[in-house]
């Protein structure tokens, strides 16, 4: 056998485990990822992406743009498939994210696996695996922003799989992984820019700038972030003042002071993350926060004379980029660049063992080695008890959706799904935490009965009153019973009253009536 055939032989062998690696993490993180999917968290926001979805599969439009002048339409197509193949359910949003977020998992061993080794894309696919914030924040939630991380870590993937391995339409293809990333969400951008940085600063740099592939990459970027360029550029608005508007959170700064103090706040939100909170902080977790900060720095180290420093100056130019333009730091809008810093902790946990697995605990070395691989164990492992918590938690202060579930069964079981059946639609005021909570709720409830086949009218408390006043076919009626109309010529039977899980720490309960004329 020439040394040519077994060199492709090596290669194949080598291929399919790490295929194979790839499909048993994917598999755990659906186990990981499944329980409690439907119930925790809490639907907030999210069902006004996936009825824009919806709308695509019903009327057959075309929208060049997703929810906000900001979002891409990706996602809005990608569930009006599913929608279209599997049929209208409310299980398909969530369980779409799910998928992409055990797919994350994958690409983050895939992505160790090319920046150091396989043992490195275990230990980093294991943190990834368990984090309670992918698991719930980017697994759970049925946002179009849930998707950013994988398609992020993918367009870095084949980006440096492809400038490590001269393997030019890898760099070609990691131009349409990155318009889908800004498809998602903008703060996608900031994990790009960062790319664009770690790519100029390589000592390659220049001599594939003389090539095509880097070029062809931009092409392929705007062919297919072509519709958000042509709908903005119809838009009276600029892309950067909706998403002040709708966020709330975009406020670039130069001021060094602001910066700094932005910085801090994105670095322990970023730590206690990677270290494997969720919500909140006690003492243990600012240890192990402390801990990962540590073993981040080592990691930066390790990879800083190679080419892996690659991921190392993506994910730092990002937490640099991150408070330059952004006041506010919600975990879900920086969970791009976690499995960057899963990563470098995958680095320096292979390094310990390979330094442990060379000699049976010979030096020092290889002592200090031991706790450091039982840190690393207890992040992967240790999280899977936070996750739990949040489950039991949610469950016992009524965090879940149980309650929207249970009145759209009373809905059905009353037999009120039809034209008859109003949601007061109550309008968007956010000046207190009651209006915050029925705003959420009412959306909620429409999400919920829509998605459920049931068809109702959605209509304002003005409508409500002018429907009521003209004796309109008002025969069901679902509204915060604080707000319930008082009426004269109509009698309300109370069938049932729901208790949705609480925004702003307040809770409103939700009266379903039915509606007759008193004459």
């Amino acid at each position: 056998m020439s040394a040519r055939v077994r060199s492709v032989v090596r290669w194949s062998s080598e291929h399919r485990l790490d295929v194979a690696w790839m499909f048993g993490l994917f598999v755990i993180a659906l186990v990981v990822r499944l329980p409690n999917l439907m119930f925790v968290p809490r639907y907030t926001d999210e069902g006004a992406e996936v009825l824009g979805a919806l709308d695509i599969l019903r009327t057959g439009q075309m929208p060049l743009t997703g929810i906000n002048g900001f979002y891409g339409p990706f996602y809005w197509y990608l569930i009006a498939a599913l929608f279209h193949w599997f049929g209208v359910s409310l299980f398909i949003p969530r369980l779409t994210t799910t998928v992409f977020g055990a797919l994350l998992v994958s690409v983050t061993y895939a992505l160790g696996r090319v920046v150091w080794n396989r043992t490195t894309g275990v230990w980093a696919a294991g943190l990834a695996l368990t984090s309670p914030a992918l698991v719930i924040y980017t697994s759970h939630y049925g946002w179009s922003n849930s998707l950013t991380p994988f398609f992020a870590i993918l367009t870095l993937l084949t980006l440096f799989s492809g400038l490590t391995r001269q393997m030019g339409w890898l760099v070609v293809l990691s131009g349409a992984f990155a318009a889908l990333t800004l498809h998602t969400h903008p703060t996608g951008l900031i994990v790009l820019l960062a790319a664009g940085i770690a790519f100029l600063i390589r000592h390659d740099a220049r001599r594939w700038l003389r090539r095509r592939s880097p070029y062809l990459a931009v092409v392929l970027f705007f062919i297919c972030y072509m519709p958000m360029l042509v709908a903005n550029v119809r838009l009276d608005s600029p892309i950067a003042q909706k998403f002040n508007d709708v966020s709330g959170i975009l406020s670039p700064t130069l001021d060094p002071i602001e910066y700094v103090m932005r910085a801090f706040a994105l670095a322990k939100v970023v730590l206690f993350v990677v270290a494997g909170g969720y919500e909140g902080a006690d003492v243990l977790l600012l240890l192990t926060a402390a801990a990962a900060a540590l073993l981040l720095v080592v990691g930066c180290i390790a990879v800083s004379r190679r080419e892996s420093r690659f991921v190392a100056v993506v994910l730092l130019a990002s937490l640099m980029l991150f408070p330059l333009f952004l006041r506010e730091f919600p975990i879900r809008y920086f969970m791009p660049p976690i499995p960057l810093a899963f990563v470098l902790l995958g680095v320096v946990a292979s390094e310990a063992f390979r330094v442990v697995a060379d000699r049976h605990l010979a030096t020092p070395r290889q002592w200090a080695s031991v706790p450091l691989l039982v840190l690393m164990a207890a992040l992967v492992i240790v999280p899977l008890l936070t996750i739990r918590a949040v489950y039991q938690n949610a469950f016992a202060q009524g965090r879940t959706n149980e309650e929207y579930f249970r009145l759209a069964r009373e809905v059905a079981a009353s037999e009120a799904c039809g034209l008859d059946l109003y949601v007061e639609d109550s309008v968007r005021d956010f000046s207190s935490p009651q209006t915050i909570q029925t705003w959420y709720m009412l959306h909620v409830v429409d999400y919920v009965l829509t998605l459920e086949a049931c068809q109702h009218t959605m209509l304002s408390p003005a409508d409500v009153i002018e429907c009521l006043r003209t004796r309109c076919r008002l025969g069901w009626l679902i509204v915060p019973q604080d707000d319930l109309l008082p009426a004269r010529e109509h009698a309300f039977q109370l069938i049932t009253v729901a208790m949705p899980p609480p925004v702003e720490k307040t809770r409103v309960p939700i009266g379903f009536y039915r509606v007759t004329a008193t004459d």
